[in-house]
């Protein structure tokens, strides 16, 4: 009887049977149940055949290992980018279920390239003909059941990874659509509140002009009457030049026209912003920047986000600058113009 070859699997080469194979084709086949020693007389190729669909069993496990591996990296790094999408939404849309349906995406996915590696191992060692598999076993198995043996290998766990992609970047795209549409609103209310300022704004300027109007019609001694019911006097300390860390410490108006190139004061929203007096008021400044001051129009409302110290007003006696309420998107400047 001819023995066949034992070729470790790391050492495998795939062998050409042109005359073996033209000799298997004139052998008859081996009738189930037959023995070895039945068959032998009978297949002088069937040791060359057993080598050949060894041979043919390895190149289909390699393959299929290759491809299995190919698809575990490319799940890790979806399920790394779903990650950062989940991670970097977290201060804008909260614990949306947008973010709750992308993190059970992701940790099902997580689980199920688990699942798929533990699947590998698994193969790698079936597949491992060089050690003994038992105690009174210290030869490798024979051509025939390493055949049976890969043959029967599976990657199924690593082929079902294969719509894990579409499954994450679907609600990867439901998680920035939130986000833009988040932005889109924050944007909207900005306008809108910037809208709001410049319509009292306007419609202080235009009661100014009717109340002028009026007193001069009514002659000049009703005049003085109406422009000082119009009138409010007000007084506030600019207690320290400076920037942000002063303006954060709250105590009163901070002179930061150096930063800006013409003269400005500011302070927060809530910390007397929300309090100064409005169009055709008198206030006297006090401390860094003394002098009385009519307060006139918003000169204008600015965003932080998207213009700078260029965009600031100029050619005014003093502006006040404050974030109405505490937004920095609508950051207004108001005109004063100095009297005294």
């Amino acid at each position: 009887m001819v023995r066949a070859r034992h070729v470790p699997l790391h050492r495998l080469v795939l062998i050409t049977l042109t005359v073996g194979l033209a000799a298997f084709a004139l052998s008859p086949p081996v009738v189930a149940g037959g023995s070895e020693k039945d068959a032998a007389p009978s297949s002088p190729a069937a040791p060359l055949l057993a080598e050949y669909t060894y041979n043919a069993a390895v190149e289909t496990f390699t393959a299929d290992r290759a491809q299995a591996v190919r698809r575990i990296d490319s799940a890790r790094a979806d399920i790394a980018a779903a990650e950062l999408a989940w991670q970097s939404s977290a201060a804008i849309i909260g614990e949306s279920a947008a973010r709750t349906e992308l993190r059970r995406k992701v940790d099902s996915g997580l689980s199920r390239v688990d699942q798929a590696v533990r699947e590998l191992d698994r193969a790698n060692t079936m597949s491992d003909f060089s050690q003994a598999s038992a105690e009174h076993f210290i030869s490798r198995p024979d051509l025939a059941t390493q055949t049976v043996v890969l043959a029967g290998i599976r990657f199924d766990r690593a082929t079902d990874l294969a719509d894990l992609q579409l499954s994450l970047t679907a609600w990867e795209r439901v998680v920035a659509e939130a986000v833009a549409a988040w932005h889109v609103e924050q944007a909207r209310l900005a306008a809108e509140e910037a809208a709001q300022v410049e319509a009292r704004a306007e419609a202080s300027r235009m009661a100014a002009e009717q109340a002028a109007r009026s007193a001069a019609a009514q002659g000049p001694g009703v005049g003085r009457s109406a422009d000082a019911a119009t009138s409010v006097s007000f007084s506030k300390l600019v207690w320290t030049a400076g920037w942000q860390s002063e303006i954060d410490a709250c105590q009163g108006a901070v002179d930061i026209g150096a930063h800006y190139g013409v003269p400005v004061i500011a302070e927060h929203w809530s910390c007397g912003g929300s309090r100064f007096p409005r169009e055709g008021s008198t206030i006297t400044l006090t401390g860094a920047a003394g002098g009385i001051y009519r307060v006139g129009s918003v000169a204008a409302v600015l965003n932080v986000a998207a213009d700078t110290a260029d965009d600031v007003p100029r050619g005014f006696d003093l502006l006040y600058q404050t974030c109405i309420n505490g937004s920095s998107a609508t950051m207004s400047f108001t005109e004063l113009t100095r009297i005294g």
